[in-house]
């Protein structure tokens, strides 16, 4: 078999096993979505069975859950795990992961810990390029920037004057 019939044929079977991220299907498909808007461009959609974390009016836990079911008849949404009907004038703030950060954590830890890594061996090499003081400040230096880039890990949408939350109803449009 050649090599770009292997390589077509591995096309293929993705193409057929995730056709709606590849296709960009997944926004064709007659849904509701839970729209987060600031009255910017900035819009956050939420279809059903995507993660959603919030706190309420009121109470200071931080709720984790799946959209099992978005009515847009009385506001409200349902969760999948706590089978909880929350209407859209109880929610206070959304939480959102801002995947750059935890990245770039990863990146940072990953090269200072090679670093303390390389000054901790420094004697075993020859001809290092930096001398261990140098290489165990970078390290360290490193380390502690990926430990501070945790305060810009989660995005606050907080619900007040200048931001609304509402569901949109897709099902209809033809």
């Amino acid at each position: 078999m050649s090599t770009k019939r292997l390589i077509f044929i591995i096309i293929f079977i993705f193409a057929c096993l995730s056709t709606k991220q590849i296709l960009g299907q997944k926004r064709l498909h007659p849904q509701k979505y839970l729209v987060l808007d600031k009255y910017s461009p900035e819009r956050v959609y939420l279809a059903e069975g995507e993660p959603i974390r919030f706190r309420l009016k009121g109470d200071n836990v931080i709720y984790n859950d799946h959209i099992e079911e978005l009515n847009p008849q009385d506001s409200s949404l349902t969760l999948a795990d706590a089978k909880m009907r929350i209407y859209l004038k109880d929610f206070e703030v959304f939480y959102f992961d801002r995947h750059w950060a935890n990245f770039s954590r990863g990146g940072l830890n990953f090269i200072g810990g090679g670093f303390l890594f390389s000054a901790a061996v420094h004697p075993l090499v020859k001809n290092a390029r930096y001398e261990p003081k140098e290489q165990a400040i970078i390290g360290l230096t490193a380390i502690s920037l990926g430990q501070i880039t945790k305060i810009f890990r989660i995005k606050k949408f907080k619900l007040n004057k200048n931001s609304r939350v509402q569901i949109l109803d897709l099902s209809k449009v033809q």
